[in-house]
């Protein structure tokens, strides 16, 4: 498992498919309880992760950077993060296809 929220960004940004997200365009803000606030912006193929609250999201997602990687990583899903409290999302459509832009990191 990545230790640094920044390394977990990096493997995202590597692992991102710009196929996949042309003519999507979201914000979601990441609110970390160990990690301070994150911006995902998906803007028509591209991703931009900055440091902060930034921007009107679609949606906004509460949880911790282990959970956070877990999920991402494909380690867990993303109901199973949800089902055990630790990862709360105010509008799952979005997160769900988030997640779904990403190639699968080897464990």
């Amino acid at each position: 498992m990545l230790e640094k929220i920044t390394e977990i960004f990096d493997s995202l940004r590597e692992r991102f498919c710009t196929e996949l997200t042309e003519d999507w365009f979201s914000t979601i803000h990441f609110v970390f309880s160990d990690d301070g606030n994150w911006t995902f912006d998906v803007n028509n193929g591209q991703l931009e992760i900055r440091e902060g609250l930034v921007g009107e999201p679609l949606s906004i997602v509460k949880t911790d950077k282990k959970t956070f990687d877990r999920v991402f990583s494909g380690e867990i899903p993303l109901e199973m993060a949800i089902m055990a409290d630790k990862f709360t999302v105010d509008n799952i459509v979005e997160v769900f296809k988030l997640q779904t832009v990403f190639k699968k990191r080897k464990l």
